[in-house]
């Protein structure tokens, strides 16, 4: 039989876990005596939460030296009350300010393999005025409610925090406080540098999402939030709307579905219309959107315009040339002698394409993905649109009957001539914008600079559209082997 001596010495595994203790504990005090001992009102930070108004006044986030409680004052409006929420720490409060009651529904558990929780179906009742402390026992369901209707009442609530450092973290909202809805929201963030693709700035796309939901009528969604730097989401971030609507197109193509594309389509071409007819003084303002990308691009003129892209992207081929995609070069080469008649510059959109909208009941809820946009030819829009709706086999264009046709509807309410030569023309001049920086990505992974497989994905529509490139281009077509 063996005895425990034997396994006291079994395995030949080590780790300096009490050496590293002894640091950390080094580090922490030298880090803690650097931490806020007074916490002054103007730097305590307000919050509009799920619970109500709260304004926090020690918190781990706040980097006070007080480790054991969290601590925030709550304002219940005249006649309110807070919502209904459940803790596993143990919490009191002080009554600064005013009249009212809690409800508690207290918590029943049975423990046999689980524990099994539940609270009860009436809650008691505890009134409360200034001055006095009220305690809330653990992961009973409380809610505060204030009995004046014409003050304000002020509560300070303390929570264990240590409940946390146990594993115990348990906090739930049961019921939202008075007016306070929980909102849909979508998080656009920078990737990780190692992995970026398209230059792409956050601010920019927050203020041009503003700005077009409020001096348009183009559906957008709502922008709540913009982190600039980082210092809230760990990169530049940007908290926008989840709007309704489906952005999967093929049931909206689907056969026996031909009014509801038709409609979409038409709607989809008369935003499109809309943007562009929309003045730079409106929509750009600050001039943000010129150079957008900061390639050196020129927007005091259509001329100047034209001129400076084209070189970006022939510069930009010294870095993305090697053998699978010689084409374009071609593309790059052949643009300054294929020039379309100028029109005044418009913000585009930048991906105007069939995965870049919603829609429901048969018309758009949103336009999205605004990040690409910038000062640049309208009609740049209008060739990525036919590119992409050519490689992802939805027709935006043919669907839309009005006027004769997408291109007679989109210059009758824009005001901006289009023949079929500028679509062609800006079909490759959109792929050459975007393909730059996408084709760079895909070098850096063939010279082992960056393990992204995100730029090999990207790669296949550019591959795939290579044969409309060439068509575009005048190249003969293919011959079959006899």
């Amino acid at each position: 039989m063996a005895d425990e001596r034997d396994f006291a010495r079994a395995g030949g595994r080590t780790a300096p876990i009490y050496a590293e203790w002894l640091q950390e504990s080094a580090d922490f005090r030298a880090e803690y005596r650097k931490r806020l001992t007074v916490v002054k009102a103007a730097d305590m930070p307000f919050e509009d939460s799920p619970d109500g108004l709260l304004k926090h006044m020690v918190h781990e986030k706040l980097n006070t030296t007080e480790c054991c409680l969290d601590v925030y004052m709550q304002f219940l409006p005249p006649g309110g009350r807070s919502g209904r929420s459940r803790k596993l720490a143990e919490q009191i409060f002080y009554v600064v300010e005013g009249r009212g009651y809690d409800l508690h529904w207290d918590v029943n558990f049975e423990v046999d393999v689980a524990f099994e929780w539940g609270w009860a179906e009436e809650p008691r009742r505890y009134d409360w005025t200034r001055g006095d402390f009220v305690f809330i026992p653990a992961y009973t369901i409380k809610q505060h409610v204030n009995a004046d209707p014409d003050s304000e009442a002020r509560l300070i609530l303390m929570t264990n925090r240590i409940f946390k450092a146990m594993g115990l973290d348990w906090i739930e909202q049961v019921e939202n406080a008075e007016g306070v809805e929980r909102l849909p929201l979508i998080v656009r963030r920078d990737p990780p540098p190692e992995i970026d693709i398209l230059p792409t700035s956050r601010r920019l796309e927050f203020r041009i999402t503003k700005r077009v939901g409020e001096r348009t009528s183009i559906p957008v969604p709502r922008a709540h939030f913009l982190d600039e730097t980082g210092a809230a989401l760990e990169r530049p971030a940007m908290l926008i709307e989840r709007l309704a609507g489906s952005a999967d197109v093929t049931p909206l193509f689907a056969p026996g579905n031909e009014d509801e594309a038709e409609a979409v389509a038409t709607e989809f071409c008369e935003r499109l219309a809309e943007l562009h007819a929309t003045s730079l003084d409106a929509l750009d303002p600050d001039g943000d959107l010129r150079d957008a990308r900061g390639a050196g691009i020129d927007c005091s003129s259509w001329e100047r315009y034209m001129d400076s892209s084209l070189a970006f992207f022939l510069s930009s081929y010294e870095r993305i040339a090697f053998d699978p995609l010689p084409v374009f070069y071609d593309m790059y080469a052949s643009l300054p002698n294929r020039l379309p008649q100028p029109v005044p510059l418009a913000v585009c959109h930048g991906d105007y394409q069939p995965s870049n909208f919603l829609y429901e009941d048969g018309r758009i809820t949103g336009v999205i993905d605004w990040e690409n946009a910038h000062v640049g030819d309208p009609r740049e829009d209008i060739g990525w649109l036919r590119q992409l709706s050519a490689i992802t086999g939805f027709d935006m264009f043919g669907a839309v009957k009005a006027d004769g046709g997408f291109l007679a509807h989109y210059a009758k309410l824009s005001g901006i001539p289009v023949t079929e030569e500028d679509v062609g023309f800006f079909q490759v001049f959109s792929s050459a914008s975007l393909a730059a920086p996408i084709l760079d990505a895909v070098r850096r992974g063939l010279d082992g600079e960056s393990d992204n497989f995100l730029s090999t994905y990207m790669l296949q529509p550019l591959v795939a559209a290579q044969p409309g490139y060439t068509a575009i281009l005048g190249y003969p077509p293919a011959q079959e082997d006899a």
